[in-house]
């Protein structure tokens, strides 16, 4: 019998109001550029003061939104840690790689390199709870959080109870001028919220530390249920609304059971195509949601959108601003379908039940 996955533990760190809040994008923030940051929190609150002062922004925010995810969860010491990241931490290597520069490769200053790895972040979450179990990090691209979310589930089918996953990524000033330089985001003044009213190539860039804590065991911290994930690596348009449609029979659900279509659409007219055409060939009697215009796009913004899955489930409301088309989904809201893509290359889809 197939072990059930429940999201017990949330912990995120975004461009929005995410962390240690009680309501649920209650105070929605729009951005007018093409270039945004996620909020600072107390990191005070999470982390010894002293370690502070040597940690990087993103090690700050991948720190406390995993220990609030256990937080949130009951939970003091994960059965494994498992991470992923597109870019990792991209401004510590910028540093480096800079600082070697200026000083012709020498008197270099170590911590910059040692914190520039990408499984430094899932690495220092171990020490900081002591954690001496499975500790992994995945950077494969746009399919980086959703390959910690397979590997989670299967050490799950497999006997552990709680596991601790994770999807971050920064942005930087370096990394978002090459990026800019071949399309990657608006050259127009946008405001975040009319994102999809620009019909222009490009989206925005963003980041952040998006942590949840999956468990075996039903509780009164449950968000919801992860039923299943798939990926696909550059399919046609065909072949994605056939995947699509196979995933729900897979999972014995019909269009009709979907409550809510959660979608990655992100402002870019090319990338968005294949949204719309699943949307209006599969999914026109379907409520329609969105979320990249809170986050930005990146490589595992997928988690954010998981997120914001687990939060709609278990508070049984979607708030407007995540609506399309000013949909409303009908109660109660038991299965979400969440589509998510980076760059039209690796797609994701992923079934969470309430």
């Amino acid at each position: 019998m197939k072990q059930p996955i429940y999201i017990n533990g949330l912990g995120v760190i975004s461009p929005q109001k995410t962390f240690d809040v009680e309501g649920f994008l209650t105070e929605p923030i729009e951005y007018h550029e093409n270039y945004i940051l996620a909020l600072d929190a107390a990191y005070k609150e999470y982390i010894n003061p002293v370690q502070i002062r040597r940690m990087s922004r993103i090690l700050k925010m991948t720190l406390s939104a995993a220990k609030k995810a256990m937080q949130d969860a009951g939970i003091e010491k994960p059965d494994a840690i498992i991470a992923g990241s597109g870019y990792g931490c991209i401004d510590d290597t910028e540093k480096f790689l800079l600082n070697m520069l200026d000083n012709k490769e020498m008197m270099l200053n170590p911590t910059a390199f040692m914190q520039s790895t990408h499984n430094s972040v899932a690495g220092m979450v171990a020490l900081n709870v002591k954690c001496n179990a499975y500790n992994f990090t995945y950077v494969h691209r746009g399919f980086s959080f959703e390959t910690s979310l397979l590997d989670a589930m299967m050490w799950m089918q497999e006997g552990k109870e709680n596991v601790l996953i994770g999807g971050f990524d920064e942005n930087s000033v370096n990394h978002h001028t090459v990026t800019n330089k071949i399309d990657f985001w608006k050259k127009e003044k946008v405001d975040a919220f009319d994102l999809l009213k620009t019909k222009t190539i490009g989206s925005i860039s963003g980041e952040g530390a998006n942590f949840m804590l999956l468990s075996s065991n039903k509780n009164e911290h449950t968000y919801g249920e992860v039923k299943d994930v798939k990926m696909c690596y550059k399919p046609n348009e065909e072949e994605l609304l056939e995947a699509l449609s196979k995933f729900l029979k897979k999972n014995n659900l019909e269009i009709k059971d979907i409550d809510i279509y959660l979608t990655g659409l992100n402002g870019d007219v090319t990338q968005d195509r294949i949204y719309y055409r699943s949307i209006n060939e599969l999914m026109k009697d379907t409520p329609v949601a969105w979320f990249k215009h809170l986050c930005g796009d990146y490589y595992t913004a997928g988690s954010f959108g998981l997120w914001v899955a687990a939060q709609i489930c278990k508070r049984q409301e979607a708030p407007a601003i995540l609506m399309l088309d000013g949909a409303s989904p009908k109660k109660p809201i038991k299965n979400i379908l969440l589509y998510n893509h980076y760059r039209n290359i690796n797609h994701s889809f992923y079934l969470i039940q309430s």
